[in-house]
């Protein structure tokens, strides 16, 4: 995949009020490890998009865990002054369970999906929040989403079908 690392951010935000610094983030997962790399300056933008994709992500939801298995998932969408507004997923329950998260006010659960199923139904007018407010963090605002999206789905048409 063709992506320039300047696209995305990483690492906190300005406005994150959590105190976690990178030096102690002890990453939980293969994707947490190569995020963590990535905000130190060191990691592999390709791999890191690949992993991400293979992966599962918690996603905070207001409603309950019956809401979401009837297919109303009424994610948590929060703000950044730079970046717009995005919905919010962690890499592992650990990451989300950090206290002190103020985005995390209004969950009453969360639902673990597949990140490319997450990505396919954020609507176009969001970017999406990975580990927000933490050290080791990801944030793709609306446009460059719409932009990864759209490069997935040229990928998918130029990719022959895979054989039997």
């Amino acid at each position: 995949m063709k992506f320039l690392s300047s696209l995305f951010r990483f690492g906190k935000q300005p406005g994150d009020s959590l105190s976690e610094s990178l030096d102690k983030f002890v990453p939980a997962n293969e994707l947490e490890r190569e995020l963590k790399a990535l905000c130190k300056g060191k990691g592999d933008m390709s791999r890191f998009l690949d992993l991400l994709l293979r992966s599962k992500l918690y996603t905070p939801m207001r409603g309950d865990a019956n809401d979401a298995l009837g297919g109303k998932m009424d994610l948590i969408v929060s703000a950044w002054e730079r970046q717009g507004q995005m919905i919010l997923a962690f890499t592992s329950r650990a990451r989300m369970n950090q206290k002190e998260n103020p985005h995390l006010q209004n969950m009453r659960t969360a639902v673990l999906v597949d990140a490319d199923w997450l990505l396919s139904r954020v609507p176009p007018e969001l970017g999406l929040a990975i580990n927000p407010g933490l050290a080791a963090a990801f944030y793709m605002p609306a446009g460059e989403l719409a932009r990864f999206k759209a490069d997935l789905e040229k990928q998918a048409e130029e990719s022959p079908p895979p054989r039997e």
